[in-house]
């Protein structure tokens, strides 16, 4: 069975961490819930950092080099 996670799961539990998701919307509670679908310590290609989840940098941060 998969595990569905809020939005304040998801960025407490994987803050510092790359992750692939899905997200479906709870009809019954009213919010997102996400499905992680796999987890990385660098980035890759259609992840986002953790505590971005749900906020305005989702998919969108910058790495400096």
């Amino acid at each position: 069975m998969k595990q569905l996670l809020t939005k304040a799961q998801v960025n407490s539990r994987f803050k510092g961490r790359y992750i692939e998701f899905y997200q479906t919307y709870n009809y019954q509670k009213q919010c997102n819930m996400y499905e992680i679908r796999k987890t990385f310590d660098e980035i890759h290609e259609n992840t986002t950092l953790g505590e971005d989840v749900g906020t305005r940098f989702e998919y969108r941060r910058w790495i400096s080099i």
